[in-house]
């Protein structure tokens, strides 16, 4: 019995000095940044779109190995799933949102607005260990 208390005491010990410790070698990743060729991205990543949409080529600029994955397309804050769930995605459909990947470039197409309401296409984009992302605000039509 005097062996298994040493023995969990020590685990135990080995564990907190393990969890404890800060991690030096610790990177910060620097946040995406991304233009567009067709119009201004604002500060907080978002686009106003029209309400007869468009087409909008997004290149980030300082990470080149980017992708897309199974939740990275939201319409008014619904998910919308790839049909195809194997990696890597390199396209994604909504009710209104299309968007291809080739490289560092995403390629949205946003289907004309006819609903009378305001809408809004969310793309998250991932490299590496950090996480990204576009706006797009659609007026009504």
């Amino acid at each position: 019995m005097e062996i298994k208390k040493i023995f969990l005491v020590s685990v135990s010990m080995i564990l907190l000095a393990l969890t404890s410790c800060e991690n030096e070698n610790w990177t910060e990743w620097t946040p995406m940044s991304f233009v567009c060729e067709e119009t201004t991205i604002d500060e907080s990543e978002n686009i106003s779109v029209p309400a007869s949409g468009g087409t909008y080529h997004i290149k980030c600029t300082n990470y080149r190995l980017i992708y897309l994955d199974y939740n990275s397309l939201r319409e008014n804050d619904k998910k919308r799933l790839p049909s195809n769930w194997k990696a890597p995605i390199k396209e994604l459909k909504g009710e209104w949102t299309e968007a291809t990947m080739q490289d560092n470039v995403l390629t949205v197409s946003i289907k004309p607005n006819k609903s009378g309401e305001k809408r809004k296409s969310e793309l998250i984009i991932r490299s590496a260990g950090v996480i990204g992302g576009v706006i797009f605000n659609q007026a009504a039509g």
